[in-house]
């Protein structure tokens, strides 16, 4: 499913029907046609590539997404890995990389559960009944230009993550932690009451260096009452912020 077109260190939305009529359907025809090959990347590395067979539009997104299936080739290491990110053009390539699938450990799920915590505080919510509960998904990943792991993990109350209506109270809290010798520091904070702002539940979904430049991006998958939308954060003075959010992602004032 098509995200956006790279510019810079981000991601920019793609020109929707609304915009520009007949876009999504003469950007398919022309960037997306049978034959037309993919470099896919899975963290963070080269691991093959794919073959466009057909396209279509996906509408389960804020806006008509392209979509495209097709034949995918994968280097024997990464033939498991199930969250793949694909390029094409100039910044796509690049030299084939080692993958290595990685999965939490006991203190990563500890590390995640005390960013969880600081999060909450600075929000100044009331805590869930269970943090462990609401701890609805965690995700470790390691990054070429960093020594250590990183850990990101989504906490919700009063809701889950799905495209449905949040229950009255609801929020989501999206941490990422970054190792520092036997600690993880923490590098995000992002905090939504669905109340105030409209549900935005983000995952973690994988990380790459987008435009080649030596330093990592990562892409959140993100999902509200009634749709999902994507959102990118890149670093900026060793923390993370968020560079791209499509338009539908903004919360409500």
């Amino acid at each position: 499913t098509v995200v956006g077109e790279v510019k810079g260190d981000a991601v920019a939305p793609l020109v929707t029907d609304a915009d520009a009529p007949g876009f999504t359907d003469h950007f398919t025809r022309n960037l997306l046609a049978p034959g037309t090959e993919l470099i896919l990347f899975a963290e963070g590395v080269r691991v093959g590539r794919m073959t466009v067979a057909e396209s279509r539009v996906d509408d389960r997104f804020c806006s008509p997404r392209p979509t495209v299936t097709g034949t995918v080739e994968m280097v024997p290491g990464a033939s498991g890995a199930t969250r793949l990110l694909a390029l094409r053009g100039g910044p796509a390539a690049r030299p084939f990389g080692t993958y290595r699938a990685l999965s939490h450990d006991y203190d990563q799920r500890v590390a995640s559960l005390a960013l969880g915590t600081e999060g909450i505080r600075q929000a100044g919510v009331p805590f869930p009944s269970s943090l462990v509960d609401s701890r609805v998904d965690i995700q470790v990943f390691r990054l070429p230009e960093e020594g250590g792991a990183s850990i990101a993990a989504t906490f919700m109350d009063h809701d889950h993550l799905a495209v449905a209506p949040p229950r009255e109270g609801a929020w989501a809290l999206f941490v990422v932690g970054t190792q520092q010798g036997g600690r993880y520091a923490s590098g995000y904070l992002g905090f939504r009451p669905a109340d105030a702002q409209g549900k935005g539940a983000p995952r973690y979904f994988s990380h790459l260096d987008l435009n080649g430049d030596g330093s990592s991006e990562l892409l959140l998958d993100v999902f509200g009452r009634d749709t999902r939308w994507f959102t990118t954060l890149s670093r900026r003075g060793g923390t993370w912020v968020q560079t791209f959010q499509d338009p539908c992602g903004t919360p409500v004032r």
